[in-house]
């Protein structure tokens, strides 16, 4: 039986399966390679994946980078990939646990009537950003990519931390409020929505100057 993977992506990368770390990636292009499966969630060409990680030198010593990493990938990680001939995929179908997929699958809603707990969850699993310190050399496109998964992730982070304030205002749990637009700051010094929020729970907790 297949036991459960579990992939921690906010904040620094953490994989395990049911419960127990799973190591021995040979490089950190094959944990890039994994990772971009798994939060891609669809089949990419070996074409592709090996242009996106190898773009120096030719498209023969690319493919052929990524026929090294994958016996390794393959080994540690057989039940949860989909692999052919001419496309790889992450197996949604296998038992898994993805952060950025819970964490989404909530904050991308585009809904003012958001259950509250769910969000408040969701804004509990930033850990910090995306693949944070994680980071691969010579890779610039799959650097490209995880800045835009960064950005995507923090403008969700900071419309549920909104969401949170506002419940917080509404219920005048001032302190708790407070604590989230400060959190709100430490992502966007210069975010007046955050700075306007703040200023009126200071005055409604009775902290005028």
């Amino acid at each position: 039986m297949t036991g459960t993977l579990r992939l921690a992506l906010l904040g620094a990368p953490q994989i395990w399966i049911d419960e127990k770390p799973v190591t021995g990636f040979i490089t950190s292009k094959a944990k890039a390679l994994f990772y971009y499966l798994a939060v891609t969630g669809r089949p990419h060409t070996r074409t592709t994946l090996a242009s996106l990680l190898w773009p120096d030198g030719s498209e023969g010593q690319a493919r052929k980078n990524l026929r090294d990493v994958l016996p390794n990938i393959r080994r540690l990680l057989e039940p949860y990939l989909l692999v052919t001939r001419d496309q790889i995929a992450f197996n949604g179908k296998s038992p898994h646990w993805l952060d950025v997929a819970e964490f989404c699958k909530v904050l991308a809603a585009q809904t003012t009537n958001r259950n509250l707990l769910a969000v408040q969850n969701a804004v509990a699993l930033y850990q910090g950003n995306f693949l944070d310190g994680f980071y691969v050399r010579d890779a610039p496109e799959f650097e490209a990519w995880v800045l835009t998964q960064r950005e995507s992730l923090q403008e969700y982070l900071r419309q549920g931390l909104y969401t949170l304030v506002e419940a917080h205002i509404a219920h005048k749990t001032y302190a708790e409020g407070l604590a989230l637009t400060r959190r709100l700051l430490a992502l966007e010094a210069w975010d007046e929505r955050a700075h306007r929020q703040q200023m009126w729970l200071l005055a409604a907790n009775g902290q005028y100057s």
